[in-house]
């Protein structure tokens, strides 16, 4: 490989899995996108959670919206929420 690539790496946290200790961690996703396409993908994940953000339930919405659209957030969404983010 010649092109350059960038990795995104996301850890699992030790409540989540019911892990005993907090150093029980694991990687449980991993991202290698090549490096030349950071901007695409960073138009494309703002694009997302400004959606994913917009379909929120008007009790869960602040302003300004969080920095990430965390796991539990996607229990207020509806299923056809969720199947418009997973086509985009």
């Amino acid at each position: 490989m010649s092109a350059k690539y960038t990795v995104f790496i996301d850890e699992s946290f030790h409540k989540w899995f019911g892990l005993p200790r907090k150093e029980s961690n694991f990687c449980y996703a991993a991202l290698s996108i090549p490096s030349d396409r950071l901007a695409d993908l960073d138009r494309f994940e703002k694009a997302i959670r400004q959606f994913a953000f917009s379909k929120l339930p008007i009790t869960n919405q602040v302003s300004p919206p969080p920095a990430e659209f965390k796991s539990t957030d996607f229990k207020f969404l509806s299923h056809a929420d969720i199947d418009q983010i997973a086509k985009k």
